[in-house]
């Protein structure tokens, strides 16, 4: 009754996760090139609002029609010039489509599409995939797990000693497995079902499971009313906060490294 098309064939189109920053194309999600990968990603750790790039490579303050505005709050694209919008995603983040006929029926998958993992899922010993500070996704294995917080130790297959503190939504299995962090749910209906997902909407909102980012209407060629409402999941609001509350920090070390290194060049006095 959900999901007219089955789960596996809704993971493979919907849930495929990279280490990068992504938007969704004409063919599916893609990939930013490394340095809008970089400049979105330090504006988002950052908390700023949105990041203005170019892709004729010159400065994003031209005025060519390849300039595009990422918006971090509502994680939309937009062609500056033609204003046509596309949805982007964090790195390590998956986004689901639910096709909604009766909010009864949805809401459960709903809701466990955007709880994600449960910290009870891992054991020590696990070899997972851990998201490093950078963004990215890297193999370890549990060292030790703490009952107190629910967060882990990891060891890096690398033996990096850094940054080995994990929560639960940091980590996920590898393989068919690896999709376990739910960064947004859009909730489809089209016809009568479009209060159905007005409703179900509202429920998961007021379960403190979503918040939602963006509500879109539209008819379809056979003039059929259909709504759209994409829920950002709560576990992807938390994350982003934990992420700007450290990023002064990195930020200030990173401004030290560079004045020390800068020192060591200095040529002596004379």
């Amino acid at each position: 009754i959900i999901v007219p098309i089955p789960p596996a064939a809704v993971a493979a189109r919907h849930f495929a996760m990279t280490d990068r920053w992504s938007f969704e194309g004409d063919c599916g999600w893609q990939e930013y090139r490394t340095d809008e990968h970089e400049g979105i990603h330090t504006a988002w750790v950052a908390g700023r609002p949105e990041f203005t790039f170019c892709t004729c490579g010159q400065s994003a303050s031209c005025r060519c029609d390849q300039r595009y505005r990422v918006d971090l709050r509502k994680l939309e694209q937009a062609n500056v010039s033609t204003g046509k919008r596309r949805a982007v995603r964090p790195p390590g983040w998956a986004s689901a489509e639910l096709r909604v006929f009766k909010p009864e029926a949805a809401y459960q998958q709903a809701a466990n599409l955007l709880k994600g993992p449960d910290a009870q899922d891992f054991k020590l010993g696990d070899c997972v995939e851990c998201q490093y500070r950078n963004g990215r996704w890297y193999k370890a294995t549990i060292a030790a797990v703490s009952g107190e917080d629910g967060a882990f130790t990891v060891d890096w297959d690398d033996r990096d000693p850094r940054d080995r503190e994990k929560p639960a939504d940091k980590l996920r299995y590898p393989g068919k497995d690896a999709v376990r962090s739910l960064c947004e749910l859009r909730l489809l209906g089209r016809g009568s079902a479009v209060a159905s997902v007005a409703q179900l909407a509202q429920r998961l909102e007021a379960d403190g499971l979503g918040t939602t980012c963006n509500i879109s209407t539209r008819l379809s060629e056979q003039s059929v009313p259909e709504l759209e409402i994409r829920l950002r999941s709560a576990k992807a609001v938390e994350a982003r906060k934990k992420e700007r509350a450290g990023a002064w920090p990195r930020l200030v070390t990173g401004l030290l490294a560079k004045q020390l290194r800068d020192l060591e060049h200095l040529p002596e006095a004379s």
